[in-house]
């Protein structure tokens, strides 16, 4: 029979718990004992993105057996690169999305930057050209997951046009095949300061 207080008659197991063994039931709190270095460790790897987006983390963007990537010789434009089977391993691959509204946490349209510091500027945005520039600049697309699969769609709301990674390149075309659409990986890497500030 559940615990009840005898005035109120309402259940208060956890209060009853915490006056029976009042001294041994949260463990002590190890405060000293843990470095700057170790608070900020992050173990490296990748997930799978499934569902609606958020931001905070960089994102690999994969369709096939190509990966979008920023071109590391100019810093100002898109590529695609070979796909790799460990996400976290290539900075130019590694992208950060901004909310066009982070009050609304079921919001689909985001402003998509480099996440890697390539110029001096870990800040440059997807530009409706598919370039790289400044936020002002930068491109909104509605990023809609697709369900089966775990593939979305990147439709940039200003052309209507849909993000494609394919072998001659990354394009803008006016339809889509679901089956082609990128996946997302979410992917952890051990220099947590690279990570730029998430504003808008």
């Amino acid at each position: 029979m559940p615990h009840s207080d005898l005035l109120t008659s309402l259940l208060d197991g956890p209060t009853n718990c915490e006056r029976l063994f009042n001294g041994s039931i949260q463990p002590p709190i190890p405060y000293g004992n843990q470095t700057e270095e170790t608070s900020l460790f992050t173990e490296q790897g990748f997930r799978s993105v499934r569902g609606s987006l958020t931001e905070g983390r960089y994102l690999v963007i994969e369709s096939g057996d190509f990966a979008l990537a920023v071109n590391t010789d100019n810093g100002t434009s898109l590529i695609v690169s070979n796909a790799t089977d460990s996400k976290f391993e290539d900075p130019s691959q590694r992208f950060v999305i901004h909310a066009m509204d982070p009050t609304d946490a079921s919001a689909k349209t985001f402003k998509i930057s480099s996440g890697p510091d390539f110029q001096g500027d870990s800040t440059m945005y997807i530009k409706p050209n598919l370039g790289l520039g400044s936020k002002d600049e930068g491109a909104v697309f509605m990023i809609t997951f697709l369900g089966a699969g775990s593939r979305y769609l990147f439709k940039e709301v200003e052309s209507g046009r849909f993000m494609v990674l394919q072998e001659g390149g990354v394009s803008l075309n006016e339809s889509y095949a679901a089956r082609s659409g990128p996946k997302l990986f979410s992917a952890d890497i051990s220099e947590f300061w690279l990570l730029p500030k998430i504003y808008l």
